[in-house]
């Protein structure tokens, strides 16, 4: 993630309680903190900056906007990962209230470069899948488009791993055929599956569950969960 002058992430925090309950919205040019106003139709639930805003300022760092602590989960939704993966540059959440803001929720595919071992678990930042894309862009140096689903969709009984999987360039196998960097996608205490793992080494999966921070663990011990094997193609 890019360093921001010290003064620079407590100014965003100040515009976002400035704001509420209202969401705020700004920019990052050359390490400064730019307030941008928010031209959303409902801007208690969204943001949308002025048409103009690129071109106003040039060359934009990373974007930043506050979710209202008491409606939004600090989380991205599956807007925020959709316009963070057009727009190609890191984006930032503050969890903000009345009187109070939150340290800065960092994603995009900057995260890709943290180390695969020891994440804490942020749904859409760093969760399974986010763990999937870091492995393939590490090991492989391919980067596996991003999904923009809502946080805590697995809670829902939503299937968006049957959805999606085929859709960024998986490919189906079957179990015989599994080798180290193939991805298995697992059914735990629910209806669909919910939970994706990488065979990262011989017998040994890399996955990260809710709650638990991302490790390796010996396949033998998710067996029963795992529903399908899958293989990127080539």
């Amino acid at each position: 993630m890019i360093e921001f002058p010290r003064l620079a992430i407590p100014a965003a925090q100040a515009h976002a309680i400035a704001e509420y309950p209202r969401e705020s919205c700004g920019i990052f040019v050359n390490g400064v903190f730019c307030a941008v106003e928010n031209v959303a139709e409902n801007p208690h639930d969204e943001f949308q900056m002025p048409a103009d805003t690129w071109i106003k300022y040039g060359a934009v760092q990373a974007i930043i906007h506050s979710h209202i602590a008491d409606r939004h989960p600090l989380e991205p939704s599956a807007a925020d990962m959709a316009r963070q993966a057009e727009t190609g540059v890191p984006w930032g959440i503050i969890h903000a209230g009345p009187d109070s803001a939150s340290d800065v929720l960092w994603f995009g595919d900057h995260v890709l470069d943290e180390p695969l071992i020891g994440r804490q678990f942020v749904w859409n930042v760093r969760d399974c899948w986010q763990l999937a894309r870091a492995y393939y862009w590490q090991k492989m140096r391919i980067k596996v488009p991003t999904v923009a689903v809502s946080p805590r969709w697995n809670h829902a009984g939503e299937d968006r791993f049957s959805q999606h999987i085929p859709e960024v360039g998986f490919v189906r196998i079957h179990e015989r055929e599994v080798t180290i960097g193939d991805f298995a996608l697992l059914q735990i205490r629910g209806q669909v599956p919910n939970h994706c793992a990488i065979m990262c080494d011989h017998e040994i999966l890399l996955h990260h569950l809710e709650g638990r921070l991302s490790c390796r663990e010996p396949a033998h011990r998710w067996a029963p969960f795992i529903k399908s094997w899958w293989r990127l193609a080539e």
